[in-house]
């Protein structure tokens, strides 16, 4: 029988082969055929019958009615992947290339997809791909889409739709990060935002973007992966609540709420550092509650905790918001006043006296009375942390030798 195509010559198998009712046979092949298959032909009577094993899969039906087909030899394990063409009722030609190769890596990468494909099903989140060149395709996602948003998969898996589920107060944001995704090959992004549930519950994600694109430029891809962080971002949350709280109790005085002499210390420390490279003047007022071991002792410590606390209430609300007002310690107080000179410094620690004066604290049904005694430091010249407070004491001092109940300014005349 005259071949129309020399298979031979283009490196291809050959094949002849015979069919009846039940079997398939095969009448002749070239030697490609033979390496591949293991068979050997027969022309003679006794034609060899075709054993293609397991694998293959083949039956008469598909050797009759496929075009093209793959065939896995047992003998081999080889493949080919053949054309079919009629020759006359029962006997047709195969010819085909070696697809050994081929076969195995197709299976190895359906074997790798698969197990890609159940890998990103088990994560905890949202695994995304979607092709962009040589032809945009649909986004693949992974199950998790419905159970992270509450929406239908085929709901929320296009762009525009993910930003309706985003949040308004980020929507705008990871609009353009998306924008950056889409439109800029390399690039790579990892943000966190709220998207809102079908529910209306409000969760928190972290979103890793890629936008991948292989070296001759042919395939061009964004993918990337959707974590839900919610419970994550509470317990940071929770934690930077604590920390405040212990950052807020490290300088913070816990009966009155003011700061603490710690606090204080440092505070004073950054102005006088400040005054040397400004020459910016400040004050600092030192007061001291008069007779108040009487006040415990007639009271009891919860009526002198009751003055200290109204001393503390009266510094925070009838000073600026700039003072800054301490608990030096016991029943004494620190108050610096920025940008403050002695007559103004005077001023206002008269002006507080008055206050004082004016006010009783109730405590189980008694009045107290208190008052207190200040001295005032200036800070208008290059003085120490040490020599600043040792002036505010002196002063605090010759105020009790007065008399106490009143206010007296540092001088060094």
């Amino acid at each position: 029988m005259e071949r129309k195509v020399d298979p031979d010559q283009y490196g291809m198998a050959y094949a002849l082969l015979r069919c009846d009712n039940t079997s398939l046979y095969l009448l002749d092949c070239n030697a490609i055929f033979r390496e591949l298959s293991g068979l050997e032909c027969h022309k003679k009577k006794n034609a060899a019958q075709i054993a293609f094993g397991d694998r293959t899969e083949l039956s008469l039906e598909k050797i009759l009615t496929r075009d093209t087909m793959i065939l896995t030899f047992a003998r081999t394990g080889k493949s080919l992947k053949a054309g079919r063409r009629k020759v006359e009722e029962g006997l047709f030609e195969l010819i085909g290339i070696d697809f050994t190769e081929y076969q195995r890596k197709e299976e190895y990468m359906q074997f790798r997809t698969a197990g890609y494909r159940q890998f990103i099903e088990n994560l905890q989140g949202i695994a995304f791909q979607r092709m962009l060149k040589p032809e945009r395709l649909a986004m693949f996602t992974s199950g998790a889409l419905e159970k992270l948003s509450g929406y239908p998969e085929d709901q929320a898996r296009d762009l525009a739709s993910w930003l309706e589920i985003i949040h308004p107060d980020d929507r705008d944001r990871m609009a353009e990060e998306g924008l950056k995704i889409y439109e800029k090959p390399g690039y790579e992004n990892e943000s966190e935002y709220r998207i809102i549930r079908k529910d209306g519950e409000i969760r928190w994600v972290r979103s890793y973007d890629n936008h991948f694109r292989s070296e001759d430029g042919d395939f061009e891809m964004v993918q990337g992966l959707i974590v839900d962080v919610t419970v994550q971002k509470k317990q940071e949350e929770k934690i930077r609540e604590q920390n405040i709280l212990l950052e807020e109790l490290s300088i913070t005085d816990h009966m009155t709420g003011l700061s603490n002499r710690r606090f204080m210390s440092s505070i004073l420390e950054h102005f006088i550092s400040d005054y040397r490279r400004s020459g910016e003047t400040f004050s600092l007022l030192m007061l001291d509650l008069d007779h108040f071991k009487l006040v415990n002792d007639r009271f009891g410590h919860d009526g002198g905790d009751a003055v200290i606390k109204k001393m503390a209430e009266i510094l925070r609300h009838n000073l600026r918001e700039t003072d800054l007002k301490a608990r030096w310690g016991g029943e004494e107080f620190l108050v610096l006043l920025p940008r403050t000179d002695r007559r103004e410094a005077v001023f206002i620690g008269e002006k507080l006296l008055d206050i004082v004066r004016s006010v009783t604290v109730t405590h189980n049904k008694i009045d107290i009375k208190f008052t207190f005694s200040c001295g005032v430091a200036v800070n208008d010249r290059r003085l120490s942390e040490e020599i600043l407070l040792k002036h505010a004491d002196k002063a605090l001092y010759l105020a009790k030798e007065e008399g106490r109940n009143r206010v007296v300014l540092w001088s060094d005349k």
